[in-house]
């Protein structure tokens, strides 16, 4: 289960990452601040999302896509 919810924080901040970046380029800001931007709010995006599913795991709250990775929903069907 770890690995599967890093995998998916890291998934929020890689499109959290291309969407701001490509944003502040739009902006005109420069690459260099555009990714200096990017990072900081994708950093922040994840950060939230990944207590967001802490917070819910601790309060016992059951989900079927937290108790069953992608290979076991595949399986399952």
């Amino acid at each position: 289960m770890p690995v599967f919810s890093l995998r998916r924080s890291l998934t929020v901040f890689a499109i959290a990452f291309v969407v701001l970046f490509v944003v502040s380029l739009l902006k005109g800001r420069g690459v260099g601040g555009g990714l200096e931007f990017a990072a900081l709010w994708s950093v922040l995006s994840a950060a939230v999302f990944a207590a967001a599913q802490a917070f819910q795991a601790w309060r016992g709250a059951s989900c079927e896509v937290c108790e069953e990775g992608p290979a076991e929903r595949a399986a399952s069907r």
